[in-house]
């Protein structure tokens, strides 16, 4: 071969390569994906698992701090729920960066199949090779995103626990129908979770997904009318692989009514209580069952605020210019005001006090203002996840 034939088929090579793998890079996904694989204790993968990604955590470096909701709007990547293939795979996409330059580092997920016990775990992930990696590790990163038209980031795997069988039967009363909806709270789980429990018959309500330890555990019936009827909180050790039977009584839900102290002027304007019930003496770190309701107050200062069980009353009223006046607690903060609830309705006055009112402006540093809604970091950010009947 001629040396001129030679250096045109190199270079027609070298353009179809170029080519080739300018239509890969252009055509690969524009965010990072991570390979999340599901299996049970022994190691086998679970098929059907669904992985729902809800929340980001930064990478670790100059800028780190806690949990960040999954913005779909503002990342750009949107959070369906993804389900394991064959071999316990599910492909999650996340953002590169939480916000601005500030890299992702972490994936907050949830869990569930419907043979073992849910999980929320969190997975490292990464983005790019360490700063100053050899060359060879750059190159093996570059021939994985062209590979896989995308960085895939492959963290632990996450697996899951079979669970203790629980199964909560109500007594018979005359006065509460058996054919209303039966729900149950368990410490420590979230009620989002729509295959948790299974009704095989009225006034029966069972899960095999109980993971094994202490709960604490309270039965819910919700009337046709809105009415709700509650169980006392019991506590319980659950043992996985076990069979655990609890028979509960049902009472209905208290009141409690009040109004707004002589402090604030008549018509009250915009008036809310909000109400939340702690099982009696209970520790809020073992995130107990807990209730949590509303109301509107009327323009005369009065409320009702209904179907609230026994319990510690925790309880907090705002109104344009007003706002409860501070209840017990030990550090520098707002705290709710605090009665005891039985079996009774209970009528309580509500202390407000005066609001201040405070204008932040923010500018740049030639004092043009900018916009909150433009810079996360000016936003409150949540520290943690919820949990619990009342939000989901």
């Amino acid at each position: 071969m001629q040396p001129i034939t030679r250096r045109l088929t190199f270079l027609a090579a070298s353009l179809l390569f170029a080519l080739l793998l300018v239509v890969l890079i252009a055509t690969a996904p524009k965010h990072p994906v991570a390979l999340i694989r599901v299996v049970d204790a022994s190691g086998r993968p679970l098929v059907g698992a669904i992985v729902l990604p809800e929340g980001l955590r930064t990478k670790p470096g100059p800028y780190a701090s806690g949990w960040y909701g999954w913005r779909t709007g503002q990342n750009g990547v949107p959070n369906p729920p993804v389900t394991t293939d064959k071999d316990g795979y599910a492909r999650v996409p996340y953002p590169k960066y939480v916000f601005e330059r500030i890299e992702t580092g972490t994936l907050c997920l949830s869990v569930n199949h419907p043979d073992f016990v849910p999980d929320r775990p969190e997975r490292i992930v990464a983005t790019a090779p360490p700063a100053g990696a050899p060359w060879r590790v750059r190159l093996e990163d570059l021939w994985n995103r062209i590979r896989h038209k995308a960085f895939l980031a492959r963290p632990q795997p996450v697996v899951l626990q079979k669970g203790a069988i629980l199964i909560v039967s109500v007594r018979p009363d005359p006065a509460i129908s058996r054919n209303s909806l039966l729900f149950a709270q368990v410490s420590g789980m979230a009620s989002d979770d729509t295959n948790f429990w299974i009704r095989p018959e009225p006034g029966v309500i069972v899960t095999r997904r109980l993971a094994a330890g202490r709960h604490t555990v309270r039965a819910i019936q919700l009337d046709s009318d809105g009415c709700a009827c509650f169980s006392e909180a019991t506590p319980i050790t659950a043992v996985s692989g076990q069979t655990h039977e609890l028979v509960v009584a049902l009472k209905r839900g208290v009141t409690v009514r009040g109004q707004l102290d002589g402090t604030v002027p008549r018509p009250v304007k915009n008036g809310r209580v909000v109400a939340h019930v702690w099982p009696r003496g209970s520790n809020p770190q073992d995130t107990p069952p807990q209730w949590h309701a509303w109301a509107a107050v009327h323009e005369d200062g009065s409320f009702a605020v209904g179907s609230l069980p026994e319990g510690d009353l925790e309880i907090v009223a705002l109104c344009d210019g007003f706002v409860s006046t501070n209840g017990p607690g030990q550090f520098q903060m707002r705290y709710p005001q605090k009665h005891s609830l039985g079996t009774n309705d209970i009528s309580i006055t509500i202390g407000m006090e005066p609001t201040a009112r405070l204008e932040v402006r923010v500018t740049d540093d030639k004092g043009h203002p900018l916009k909150i809604e433009d810079h996360p970091l000016l936003i409150p950010a949540a520290s943690g996840r919820q949990s619990g009947l009342e939000r989901r």
